[in-house]
């Protein structure tokens, strides 16, 4: 029988992720003040992106909020996608201990909500998706065959029947995947050798996000949902000095 070995290769790069604190308290202003330039102080969609958000004590994390922010920090940087939490928890599995943290895809199961809340956000994705394909095929996805699409430009909608206030538009930033671990027949889900309990649903969209210690969530109908316990994590690339990486 011939000797096999499986190894990390040692070129493998060393990223770092940050969480946001006081020390970002000008950059969530400036988004602040950003948003609400862009949809006017009084409309539902700017009510909508700072909603839960303590700008002076920088806590607070949803889904609108996290891909605003994504807008203004430097090129090379980023709010933490699904990639950057598997390494987060393969690092330090308890990393998240006490937080809720959000990704920025939202999860797709069905055409039909879950929530009337998020009708008219799935309505319109939903139209701009028959458009769309993956691998030269028809995007096709269901409860056991989701699909997960960040990089969604966020739109003023006036229409009062949006009970978010924005649409999300899919654009050249775009990016949409197949995903079968967020199937709502699953339960766990693994990031290397890191195995974590995942809260799931059946119909309709949602967000993902880190919660504490124990799982992943992908089963939240209220995409603005945010709380002090909520953090902002931000992919700040390659680490030089790995002696000080996460």
């Amino acid at each position: 029988m011939s000797k096999t070995i499986d190894f990390l290769p040692m070129n493998v790069p060393t990223v770092r992720a940050r969480v946001l604190g006081k020390e970002d308290r000008e950059l969530y202003k400036e988004v602040k003040a950003k948003a609400k330039e862009k949809f006017g102080e009084k409309s539902r969609a700017y009510q909508t992106t700072i909603y839960g958000i303590d700008t002076e004590n920088v806590t607070g994390s949803q889904f609108f909020w996290n891909n605003e922010v994504e807008l203004y920090l430097p090129k090379d940087q980023r709010i933490m996608n699904l990639e950057d939490l598997g390494g987060i928890y393969n690092k330090d599995s308890n990393f998240f201990s006490g937080h809720y943290a959000d990704t920025t895809p939202l999860c797709l199961r069905t055409k039909t909500p879950s929530g009337e809340n998020n009708k008219q956000i799935l309505g319109y994705l939903e139209r701009q998706l028959k458009g769309e394909k993956i691998n030269g095929a028809p995007i096709e996805f269901d409860s056991e065959n989701p699909i997960l699409i960040s990089g969604l430009e966020k739109i003023k909608d006036s229409n009062s029947n949006n009970f978010y206030g924005i649409k999300l538009k899919i654009g050249n930033d775009t990016k949409i995947v197949y995903n079968k671990d967020f199937a709502s027949s699953k339960n766990k889900i693994k990031f290397g050798n890191v195995e974590k309990d995942l809260l799931t649903k059946k119909d309709g969209l949602s967000g993902v996000y880190a919660g504490d210690v124990l799982y992943v969530g992908s089963s939240d109908d209220y995409l603005r949902y945010s709380d002090g316990d909520g953090w902002v994590v931000v992919y700040m690339g390659v680490v030089k000095d790995k002696s000080k990486s996460l």
